[in-house]
């Protein structure tokens, strides 16, 4: 049953990759597809369970079903997580903020970057912990969902404002 559940899963993020790959790489910068999620809470602590094993500790203030697109918040939220973990101060954080118009994602660690290494670090190639490209990339798919994304600290904070729809959660 795992096995199968494993291959159902790869499946789906395929798919999920091969619908992204495509949004990405469309040249004229429009707005990205949207789906609802019924829980973001839950959608979150299924997606640090299973790929941070928990090394991440997780606070939202409101559960709500949001409309977002799942594959790209999700990667940017991943990538944000693995920088931190890699190459930030334990612990790891994510805080989430829900209200009726956006979500803001705070990825947080006890390190000391400030607003004033954001210009460096999203070069691509030039950042000497190697988190430049993914930092371009996170910034341009928030981008096309309409947000925006800094960098405050210390602690080391990056922060995602993504406008969305939001509804009550549905678990």
């Amino acid at each position: 049953y795992d096995e199968f559940r494993r291959l159902c899963e790869d499946t789906r993020r395929l798919r999920q990759l091969a619908e992204a790959s495509k949004d990405y790489l469309q040249s004229d910068n429009q707005m990205l597809a949207t789906d609802w999620v019924p829980s973001v809470a839950e959608w979150l602590e299924y997606k640090i369970e299973e790929e941070f094993d928990n090394a991440v500790l997780f606070n939202i203030n409101e559960d709500v079903a949001a409309k977002v697109n799942v594959y790209w918040l999700g990667t940017c939220i991943d990538n944000l997580l693995r920088n931190a973990l890699k190459y930030g101060v334990p612990p790891v954080e994510l805080n989430v903020q829900t209200s009726e118009e956006k979500i803001v994602f705070q990825v947080r660690d006890a390190g000391d970057l400030t607003s004033k290494d954001w210009a460096n670090l999203r070069k691509p190639f030039v950042s000497k912990s190697g988190l430049g490209l993914g930092l371009t990339i996170v910034e341009s798919m928030v981008g096309r969902m309409g947000g925006k994304m800094s960098l405050m600290g210390p602690p080391t904070t990056f922060i995602l404002e993504i406008p969305c729809e939001t509804d009550t959660a549905s678990r």
